[in-house]
């Protein structure tokens, strides 16, 4: 659950301060922190250090006049030190944006306000990681609606509703939770009462859930074969039990590695291919789904020339052994990361294109 891009607005903030006052004020807040669970205030420059330098989150949320950034980190236990518990160390900050005043000079961006806080977590428990994300959803709850969008590679498919099954303690909200959840591990989360999913199982799935181990038969993939499930008895359950299974079952997902060479082939004269952008970009080219035959977006299916985009032209090479960057468009909304590859009519294969 690592974006890491906010912290370099935050860190451009923090340099133009004129002291490290701001800093020795997180210190202090950390060490009143520690000093109230039982544990060495000592750790609390370390525990600042972390959080603002190496954070494992950090989330953004824009505005006209100010982004507000998360950032979160946590010092794993060290026996030997007395330290014999997880500390999560979250900061939220708001950061002023650069600005030009009337008849004045440029301001530079600059923190405005923050709040520092330290949870204790023993991250040996078997709620461990169930705890951990109940504090992250937090965390991106409060950034609300203006947080900055991603795309995920993967989904998750959730069968059941805990309110029908009258799951104790279930929230109103239970799917919000779930969804973000979902987003932690980079994923993208789809609902369904029974056991019909419209569009079939997905291609790239994470995990299956159902709910109600008796709710009947699953899905079929397109192949005609029925994914693994995880079942959680959601009857029996507390909401707490069942966010902590879900929780680690995602957790323990490991996707395949596609870091290497990807079987590549040729484009067909005329065919055209749709793909959506997914993850991060890595070592130099950006990564893209499996692709469909038919617009996989619900904007008006409308696509420009896309230039002088040289990480997605290598992200298509890898896909294509016959691409050539003139057949590369975007969707005409811009804003859903998804591209369209039109070959025209005279599309000649790989092994007569000259370098």
């Amino acid at each position: 659950m690592a974006e890491r891009r906010p912290t370099t607005l935050l860190r451009d903030a923090l340099e133009v301060r004129s002291s490290y006052a701001f800093v020795e004020e997180m210190v202090e807040k950390a060490a009143g922190a520690l000093d109230a669970e039982g544990l060495d205030r000592s750790d609390a420059r370390a525990a600042v250090a972390e959080v603002l330098s190496a954070p494992s989150l950090a989330l953004s949320a824009g505005s006209k006049d100010h982004v507000e950034v998360v950032q979160a980190v946590v010092i794993r236990r060290d026996e030997a030190a007395g330290r014999p518990v997880e500390i999560l160390v979250s900061l939220r900050t708001t950061v002023r944006k650069r600005h030009h005043p009337t008849g004045g000079v440029a301001v530079c961006a600059a923190v405005a306000e923050f709040t520092l806080s330290c949870h204790i977590l023993d991250m040996e428990e078997s709620a461990d990681i169930g705890d951990l994300m109940v504090h992250y959803i937090n965390l991106v709850r409060g950034l609300g609606a203006n947080r900055s969008k991603r795309s995920f590679p993967h989904t998750v498919l959730v069968l059941g509703d805990l309110l029908d099954l009258s799951t104790k303690d279930a929230p109103k909200h239970w799917k919000e939770d779930i969804r973000l959840l979902t987003e932690a591990f980079d994923g993208r989360v789809v609902f369904d009462k029974g056991t019909n999913i419209p569009k079939g199982i997905p291609r790239k799935l994470m995990r299956l859930f159902t709910l109600d181990p008796y709710s009947g038969k699953l899905p079929q993939g397109e192949d005609g074969k029925v994914p693994e499930s995880v079942s959680v008895d959601a009857r029996t359950q507390t909401y707490g039990q069942v966010f902590q299974q879900l929780a680690a079952e995602l957790s323990n997902f490991k996707a395949e590695d596609d870091s290497g060479p990807r079987a590549s082939r040729d484009l067909k004269p005329g065919e055209s291919r749709y793909h959506r952008k997914v993850g991060d970009s890595r070592g130099g080219y950006d990564n893209f789904d499996d692709g469909s035959d038919t617009p996989i977006c619900s904007h008006n299916k409308t696509y420009k020339r896309y230039f002088n985009s040289d990480q997605a032209t290598k992200g298509f090479v890898r896909r294509y052994k016959n691409f050539d960057p003139s057949w590369m468009y975007h969707c005409s909304e811009g804003k859903c990361n998804v591209y369209a590859v039109f070959a025209p009519d005279n599309a000649a294969p790989s092994a007569v294109i000259s370098d």
